[in-house]
């Protein structure tokens, strides 16, 4: 997934999450009521998702295909 901020999301099998972290700021301030996020949609495909908050900003998000690592034999001495 792309996207700013912080975070992450476990992979699970097949499946995909939408995962999304962000803070900015000391944790224990007061959420302004224009950053709460209101609105969220995927597209067709699922290959994107977008969101609005209260305050008029709009993030999109786009998938990535996963890419598995193959496993590494260790290093003869």
């Amino acid at each position: 997934m792309a996207g700013a901020g912080g975070g992450g999301c476990p992979a699970g099998g097949n499946d995909f999450q939408w995962c999304f972290s962000q803070v900015k700021g000391a944790i224990d301030e007061d959420v302004a009521e224009a950053d709460i996020i209101s609105t969220v949609e995927f597209n067709y495909s699922g290959d994107l998702l977008a969101t609005g908050d209260k305050g008029g900003r709009v993030v999109i998000f786009q998938r990535e295909q996963e890419v598995l690592a193959q496993p590494r034999r260790p290093a003869l001495p």
